[in-house]
């Protein structure tokens, strides 16, 4: 089983006619991992914004998701920062030391009752990725603990 690395690397998103905003962009195995979702136009949940310590505690599983499928927000609207007008997310899950991001989805909160309805495309060519849980805790502890700083 490959266990692939993480990272955070400053990224800008040129805005165009909208916000240029710059964010974390979340690296894994030497790629960034918003290439994969272009061009969605969406930035990292870290980095920028007032919710950036929530962001992290749900990565970590410190806390549940906001979105009723459970999967984690990982790339969240440019201009307001929140998740109904569509997300990047996936599914969070630890197991025997390791930390596993799979089931990646774009969806949207608000108008739809199921989550067919809510999930608006998936990245089945995406993950799963399998990180040494240990790198993974520490990798987003130095980010929460630059966040409180």
């Amino acid at each position: 089983m490959h266990v692939s690395t993480l990272d955070l690397d400053w990224c800008t998103r040129a805005g165009g006619c909208k916000t240029d905003r710059d964010f974390l962009d979340f690296v894994v195995d030497g790629r960034p991992l918003r290439q994969r979702f272009e061009p969605t136009g969406n930035v990292g949940v870290l980095g920028w914004g007032l919710a950036e310590h929530e962001a992290i505690t749900r990565l970590l599983l410190h806390r549940p998701s906001e979105l009723p499928t459970g999967r984690v927000p990982l790339y969240v609207c440019a201009d307001c920062g929140g998740v109904d007008c569509g997300t990047v997310a996936a599914r969070v899950e630890e197991t025997a030391g390791r930390v596993v991001w799979s089931d990646f989805t774009f969806e949207v909160t608000y108008f739809y009752e199921s989550e067919d309805e809510r999930v608006q495309a998936r990245f089945q060519d995406v993950g799963p990725f399998v990180f040494d849980g240990a790198e993974y805790r520490d990798v987003l502890a130095r980010r929460l603990a630059q966040v409180a700083a």
